[in-house]
Formats: structure tokens, sequence, C-alpha cells
């Protein structure tokens, strides 16, 4: 080998050897700069996502539906009264939206709402599972004072069912009932006013429990009831005005107006109210 390679090789070890030596040397000042991999260190904020909730689907995250229901009110006649159901993620739990302008919720008809939940939650395999991860909210938009009875009890369920379905109701459609935990639809008052209330607001449809498709509509008229009495050859009439009541069963499609479904169970209730 020539010797001024070797000379090369090894004046290039000997300035290895020193350059090693005086970076491991207290006190020495190494003038060598890190390298940075840049490429792993990027920022891009369009890669930046915000997540709520990754196990919940994020286009039922809050979802509300309004169910018309009627009611008698104190001074007789029908009332339409909507019913919003809200459902939020939550873990199966219900509420009731009381505020100074809401009416006050009897304890029936808060027992009929705790049957709906529950009907509705066990209504499929679908409404089943979604039910445990969703919490619901129920409020009444009216201008009554105070609501009762168990005839909000079948729409409450059929909107609970709607939502955790995710479908919509059927338009134009009202609905009365009252709910067991079996999901048998059981029977309520005042179908007939109700059934006027819901055709004056603009309904073509009643949904109402079997067998309250007809009623009973009482008539009264006056007669005169007179006796005669004859004192010394004259006669003597003493009439009193009697009222008689009879009872005559009315078709409430006919009188009102409207077509009436009667319905036995909450399923045939679904069949009528869900638009699917």
């Amino acid at each position: 080998m020539d010797k001024t390679v070797v000379t090369m090789l090894a004046i290039i070890v000997f300035l290895s050897f020193l350059l090693g030596y005086s970076s491991s040397v207290p006190g020495a000042v190494s003038t060598a700069q890190p390298q940075l991999q840049s490429s792993n260190c990027s920022f891009n904020s369009s890669n930046v996502k915000l997540v709520l909730n990754s196990t919940y689907n994020s286009t039922r995250f809050s979802n509300s539906i309004i169910i018309p229901l009627v009611a008698v009110s104190s001074s007789g006649g029908g009332e339409v009264v909507n019913l919003t159901i809200t459902e939020k993620p939550g873990s199966g739990k219900s509420f009731f939206d009381f505020g100074l302008s809401s009416p006050l919720i009897a304890n029936e008809t808060q027992n009929s709402f705790s049957y709906a939940v529950e009907v509705a939650k066990n209504f499929d395999a679908q409404t089943l599972s979604q039910s445990n991860t969703v919490d619901f909210y129920y409020s009444f938009d009216s201008n009554v004072s105070e609501v009762d009875g168990y005839s909000a009890g079948l729409g409450a369920t059929i909107g609970t069912i709607l939502l955790l379905k995710n479908e919509s109701l059927m338009p134009g459609v009202g609905v009365t009932g009252g709910i067991e935990l079996n999901g048998s639809v059981i029977q309520v008052g005042g179908v007939l006013d109700k059934a006027q209330a819901l055709k004056k607001a603009g309904f073509n449809e009643f949904v109402i429990p079997v067998g309250e498709g007809v009623v009973n509509i009482t008539q009264n008229s006056t007669m005169e009831n007179c006796t005669h009495t004859i004192i010394n050859g004259q006669v003597f009439n003493d009439c009193q005005a009697q009222t008689i009541y009879s009872t005559i069963p009315e078709s409430v499609e006919s009188t009102v107006g409207i077509n009436v479904v009667e319905v036995s169970d909450v399923k045939q209730a679904y069949a009528q109210l869900a638009a699917n």
C-alpha cells in the first residue's frame, strides 16, 4: 500500500480518538448538534377531532318526538295535549320535566308512565338493547293545571318505542288509552269528547282501546205528568214536568266524522301509529 495513504488513515484514526476523548472529559463543550426527526413531530390542526362518546351513535345523541294526546278538561269537553319525549345518553332512567308553567302530574299518570317505559323497553330486541344507553325526559305542553288518569299511558308507550327505534309518528293520528305491564291496552273515559277535540284540531284518525268505538249517549225528554182531582163536580188538574232519560248507543266514528281504530295491545297500536 502507498505510504501516503497509510499516513492519511493513521491521522484520521488519531483525530477520531481525540474527538471522542474530549467529549467525555468533564467541562468539555461538544459542538455536535442533535439531529431531530421532524417527520414524527409535525402538527396538523385538521387531524384533531373531538370525540364525545365513541360508543354512542352521534345521529341519536339527542332526539325528541311529540305525541298528540287528548284529555277531558275539568269544564267538560276534550283538549289536545302534546306530550314531548326526549332521549339523551344515559342508563335507562326516566324523568318528568317539572317547571312553573308545567301542569301537575298526578300519581296515577306517573305510574302509567312507569308502565309505559317498561313496556317500550321490552317491545322487541332492538328497543331492549337501546334502552340501556339512554334516559327519557317527559314533558307536557298544555294549558291545564293538572294531568291525571291513565289515558296517557298508551301514547307514552308508543312514543318511547318510536324513539328507541329511531322512527317517526304517523301524521294526523291521535291516541288515548291506558297500558298494562303485559302490553295490553285498557279502557279510559271521555272518548267521544276526545274524538271531537281531535276532529276540531284537524286530525283524521283516533286510536282508542278496543270496545270504546261505541259509546252510550244519554238523552232526555220532558213530559207533563198530570193528576185530575174532582171536587164538588169541579175538575182540578195538577201537572208537573217530568224528565225521562234514555241511553242510546252511538258510533264515535259516525257521530264525530273521524276514523276510529280500536286496539287491544301495544303491537296493534304501534302498527297504526308508526310511520314506517
